[in-house]
């Protein structure tokens, strides 16, 4: 997995190894309904379309506690990809991370995140919560 970057709100930017990261669109994104006929609608406009991320690490301590509501800049560790002809990075791409293989481009995504939790378990441990802003 790549190296991932958290940045932002006064905290010295740090790199994070031996991280792990998910990515899951927010609650807010998968609002669904049903028509008269009964057929599955997905009704969440596409303004929802962000993500929520899952960060934990073992190996490394941020210099502080990160308190929700933290804007915080991360750079994936996570790949994403597209189309090389005519196609476009969905987010913000981490410098140097463009790679092209056969006919897909993959980068590594920045997003900005607001912090909705933040558990040190102890011992190097810890997971951060986020969501899109």
């Amino acid at each position: 997995m790549k190296e991932l970057t958290i940045s932002g709100a006064g905290i010295p930017p740090f790199l994070v190894r031996d991280v792990t990261q998910s990515l899951s669109p927010i609650k807010a994104a998968t609002n669904f309904g049903r028509a008269a006929n009964g057929q599955l609608i997905a009704s969440s406009p596409s303004q929802f379309q962000k993500y929520r991320s899952t960060i934990t690490c073992i190996s490394a301590l941020p210099e502080s506690l990160i308190w929700p509501g933290t804007k915080l800049t991360i750079g994936c560790a996570q790949e994403w990809s597209f189309k090389t002809s005519g196609g476009s990075p969905l987010r913000p791409v981490v410098a140097g991370s463009l790679r092209t293989e056969d006919d897909r481009t993959y980068y590594s995504p920045i997003l900005e995140m607001l912090v909705t939790d933040f558990y040190n378990v102890g011992g190097g441990s810890w997971t951060l919560e986020l969501e899109e802003v």
